[in-house]
Order: C-alpha cells, then structure tokens, then sequence
C-alpha cells in the first residue's frame, strides 16, 4: 500500500517490476495516472484489471490510440478477453432479476456490444467496384457536423480558452 494521490505515490513507486494490477481508481484521471506509472513496469504476460468496466470513459482510455503513444509512447493493449462466461452471467442475472422487478446490474446485450466489431471498412467496396471516395474521412465528419450545425441540430462549440499562463 503507498498512501497519497496516484499522480503523486505512484512516479517513485519503488519496484520495477509488477505482475498483476488491480486497480478500482473511479476518477478517469486517477486511472489514467494509474496506467502511465503502473503499465511501463508490468511484466509480459502479466495482467492489468480495472474495476470500471462498465464505464465508457474508462473503456476508451484502453482503445485510445493517441493517449497510448502520446504517454507511454506504445500502441494500446489488445484486450482479449473470453465473452462467454460474463454472457452467460449476464444472462442468469437477467432472469432472476427481471422477474423479481429488480433493474439487472448487467444484460447479456450488454456484454455482447463489447464482443462485436464495429469498425468501419470500405475494403469490400474498394476490391468489387474499384471505387476511390472523393471525399476524406476526417472532411466527411466536418461536412457532417458543418450540416447538422447549419440546420440547429448540433449546438456551436463553446469558445476554449488556452493560455500557458495561471
């Protein structure tokens, strides 16, 4: 146990070498702290588990590629996890609770959208129609977002101040 702020305890953490992480941090930035200091001293094939694995955030934080190599200067993990035994958890705590009028703290749904792919791809358009886009990704999304601004669907950014100054 090292007492303190994780930003703070965990830079001067005195091991170098970690075989399981457990974290149950609940702040974005705590875990975050938690993975920058703990992550570089994990040994291969050693686990990290955090207790936040219903939080989207959270979530995010381990397939945000830019994060990753912006702080750790590595391609995020491959999560490989089996799905099956959560799904069928999942699935037993929604026919207990369900009928008992009590919410399911967990749906087999649930685990399942975590288990599908949802990138998107032209490769199968690209080989069968050899066809190019006109149009780039990112400049797709901004034409999307100028339209959805431009018909009052989508709210202007609020104006963000950066200064170096405090």
């Amino acid at each position: 146990f090292v007492p303190g702020y994780f930003c703070d305890s965990l830079p001067d953490l005195p091991t170098d070498s970690i075989v399981l992480v457990y974290e149950d941090a609940d702040l974005v930035s705590s875990i975050e702290d938690c993975v920058r200091h703990l992550w570089p001293k994990l040994r291969p094939g050693c686990h990290f588990f955090s207790d936040e694995p219903w939080y989207h955030d959270v979530v995010a934080l381990f397939y945000d590629a830019e994060w990753w190599r912006r702080e750790l200067g590595v391609s995020p993990p491959r999560l490989r996890l089996p799905a099956w035994p959560v799904q069928v958890i999942g699935s037993v705590v929604e026919k207990v609770c369900i009928p008992l009028g009590v919410e399911p703290p967990i749906y087999r749904r649930r685990v399942d959208f975590f288990t599908k792919n949802r990138a998107f791809s032209i490769d199968k358009i690209r080989d069968r129609l050899q066809f190019e886009p006109s149009t780039t990704l990112k400049a797709g999304i901004m034409k999307t977002i100028e339209w959805y601004r431009s018909h009052s669907l989508l709210p202007e950014p609020e104006p963000t101040v950066v200064s170096d100054k405090v």
